[in-house]
């Protein structure tokens, strides 16, 4: 049982971790042809996203394994 109540100790703040379609959601949006056009329209060029498919990466292998590495 200690074993357990470590294992949920050193994950307290999983619940913070969204539900994996909300980045992926994201990371669709921000790549979008119209958010693109608006991007570039807005700021002059367009925004890099890939912290959108980094975060879903990575909300994918902890949902799948529970990974330390992606938990971090």
């Amino acid at each position: 049982m200690s074993e357990a109540k470590e294992k949920q100790k050193n994950h307290e703040n999983s619940w913070m971790i969204r539900p994996c379609m909300m980045y992926k959601a994201e990371y669709d949006d921000c790549t979008s042809i119209k958010v693109r056009f608006n991007q570039y329209f807005i700021f002059g060029e367009t925004l890099d996203c890939s912290q959108w498919k980094t975060d879903y990466a990575n909300c994918y292998e902890w949902e799948k394994n529970k990974s330390e590495k992606a938990y971090v």
